[in-house]
């Protein structure tokens, strides 16, 4: 554990930056105190003792507003506890990457505050060892009336950095904030847009070397290029050993990038485990309340000229099973009611990963396929014949009508489907590449 009674010896080596507590565009940091227990004794930078944590709120129902109500007692407030968190026990080692999973209200975001020392827990004790930055909240830290650059440096000395290695690292930071953030790291930063406060922010944190990183949804706000490129940083932190603790409901993100996953429920931990099972574990509860059904979706944009309309559209399993495995033979059907006369209307079928990565796209145009003419009235069924090589995650399903040449889109349904894909984790990805790995000693050696 870091000295923190001489924070002046860490006025050139940022890998021991003294005691402090500062924020930074939703990055928290904090050294952490003397810790109890098993953990108290050598613990590495990087551990995390969560141990039969309780924390609770008040919900008002009727609350005096005003002062003379309070003096005179003509309104009480009547209040109900609540508890966020019921018990909450765990340990992260060094190089853990943990993802928190559960419907709204588990406990998750609660829990990550607790770690990073935002909540005081109201029962049982959170330790933890080493540097700890968290995105928590979009500019939280920064002053709205400095600049970029000037809540660089400002942050940077709170959490015990050098003005020199602040020096060394500052362009790398805001290269890798983007050209948007570059161009206005001189103005202040009242005029960022959220998004700009995103890419700073997450710059800050992962260049000051924590030994533990949190982060609770924030990256739901970035923009596609963005959010990989900290996806990227997040996976080089995590070779470097860093502890990672992310909240996310995009269970794909969870079961790749987290080797082990928690799944809460109403403050409490139901599973506890390797991540592709715990997510599993999760979406078997999801399915069961929804009655099992395959490809349930609410949807996503729908549009076109109205020329024909796509109707009852479905995902087929082709087996008994309501449930799609790696490898199953799947297929997407719907009907397309005429409304005006069309000569070989083009359908097509895109999948994606759910968090829209392109996977899969066709239609009848680029397959050479005549389709026929049609006048008002008219109806037509069309079936998309797939092979989900798929690994296990969720992914969505567009379908659309065009005309023959694909410029004028008849009915576009963004995500008409939603399934998830079960099965043996044996790879990490979206897609199952029918991979073999053959191991031989050789002769004579």
């Amino acid at each position: 554990m870091p000295d923190v009674s001489h924070p002046d010896r860490t006025r050139d080596d940022p890998s021991g930056a003294g005691g402090g507590f500062g924020v930074a565009a939703g990055l928290h940091h904090r050294e952490n105190e003397t810790g109890r227990g098993d953990l108290s004794s050598g613990a590495a930078p990087g551990s995390v003792l969560v141990d039969d944590v309780w924390e609770s709120f008040k919900v008002y129902h009727e609350r005096a507003q005003g002062l003379r109500d309070r003096l005179f007692a003509r309104r009480k407030n009547v209040t109900e506890e609540f508890w966020a968190l019921r018990g909450v026990s765990l340990r992260l080692d060094p190089g853990d990457t943990v993802g928190l999973i559960g419907e709204n209200g588990s406990g998750k975001s609660t829990l990550l505050k607790c770690i990073a020392g935002i909540l005081r827990p109201s029962r049982g004790t959170v330790q933890t060892y080493g540097r700890t930055a968290s995105m928590l909240e979009l500019g939280a830290g920064f002053h709205p009336d400095l600049t970029g650059r000037e809540n660089v440096y400002l942050n940077s000395s709170i959490l015990g950095f050098s003005r020199r290695y602040t020096d060394q690292v500052f362009d790398e930071m805001v290269e890798f904030a983007g050209q948007q953030v570059a161009e206005a790291i001189d103005r202040p930063v009242r005029t960022y847009s959220s998004g700009m406060y995103l890419r700073l922010g997450f710059a800050v944190s992962v260049h000051l070397q924590p030994d533990i990183l949190i982060i609770d949804e924030v990256l739901a706000v970035g923009d596609a290029k963005f959010v990989k490129k900290c996806y990227d940083r997040i996976h080089e932190l995590k070779r470097r050993g860093v502890t990672i603790v992310v909240v996310s409901h995009d269970l794909e993100t969870v079961a790749t990038l987290c080797d082990r996953a928690i799944y809460l429920e109403r403050g409490k931990v139901v599973a506890d485990g390797p991540s592709v099972e715990v997510v599993d574990r999760y979406r078997a509860d999801v399915t069961a309340e929804q009655g099992g059904a395959v490809g349930r979706w609410e949807g996503g944009a729908v549009y076109g000229s109205g020329d024909m309309t796509l109707r009852d559209i479905r995902l087929l399993t082709g087996g008994e099973r309501d449930s799609i495995r790696t490898g199953d033979r799947i297929a997407v059907k719907f009907r397309a009611h005429v409304n005006a006369e069309v000569d070989n209307p083009v359908f097509g079928l895109i999948v994606r990963a759910n968090d829209g990565t392109y996977l899969y796209d066709t239609n009848t145009l680029w397959r050479h396929q005549e389709t026929g003419r049609y006048a008002p009235g008219d109806e037509v069924e069309v079936t998309f014949e797939l092979r989900a090589n798929l690994l296990p995650g969720r992914y969505t399903v567009t379908v659309a009508a065009s005309r023959h040449d694909g410029k004028v889109v008849y009915d576009w349904h963004s995500d008409a489907l939603g399934f998830d894909v079960a099965g043996e984790f044996v790879a990490n990805g979206l897609v199952e590449l029918d991979g073999s790995i053959s191991v031989m000693p050789i002769a004579g050696t």
